[in-house]
């Protein structure tokens, strides 16, 4: 029995293990496998680039300290985020790529711009550098 190509079907020619006629079958059925796992990925960086754009203008117009209920009428998602930071054990802040929030109280969110460079998720920073 003749091998086939992966993507077109058509009897390959060549090497006993080739499994695609050509670069453009390859490249094509690559594409096609992988394209349900890049829109996973594709949906979620929608959300974060939401939830940023969302604390950038709250951030621009009430500053740094707003309702929490601002941000759910708004359609904040406070499930995604990209890391958190602890500064205490009493104070984590969720960071959104490069703005995050913090609970003061039930009601109220405190918004902080992170000036310094990522740092590994969890990491436990005694002085951190938070621009408000």
């Amino acid at each position: 029995m003749k091998n086939v190509c992966k993507e077109c079907q058509r009897p390959l020619q060549g090497r006993s293990d080739k499994k695609f006629c050509d670069d453009y079958c390859r490249v094509s059925y690559h594409s096609k496998s992988n394209r349900d796992n890049l829109e996973v990925v594709r949906q979620i960086n929608k959300i974060l680039k939401k939830n940023r754009q969302i604390l950038q203008e709250c951030l621009q117009k009430y500053g740094n300290s707003i309702p929490r209920k601002y941000l759910e009428w708004n359609s904040f998602k406070f499930q995604y985020y990209t890391h958190l930071m602890t500064y205490s054990k009493k104070e984590t802040i969720k960071y959104c790529y490069d703005l995050g929030i913090a609970e003061i109280s039930q009601s109220e969110i405190k918004i902080f711009r992170d000036q310094c460079s990522i740092y590994p998720i969890n990491q436990e920073v005694s002085n951190p550098s938070l621009t408000v």
